[in-house]
């Protein structure tokens, strides 16, 4: 998967926060992150 902002790698990541663990992917060049939500709301 490319990066949509930079064009670099994204790879998988997983957040855990205080609600539960959430899958997102990162940008290993720009750092952008984009999870389920945001693909949602962009759309």
């Amino acid at each position: 998967m490319t990066c949509r902002k930079c064009g670099g790698l994204m790879y998988k990541e997983v957040i855990y926060t205080q609600q539960g663990s959430l899958l997102v992917f990162r940008c290993i060049h720009c750092g952008e992150i984009i999870d389920p939500l945001i693909v949602t709301n962009r759309r």
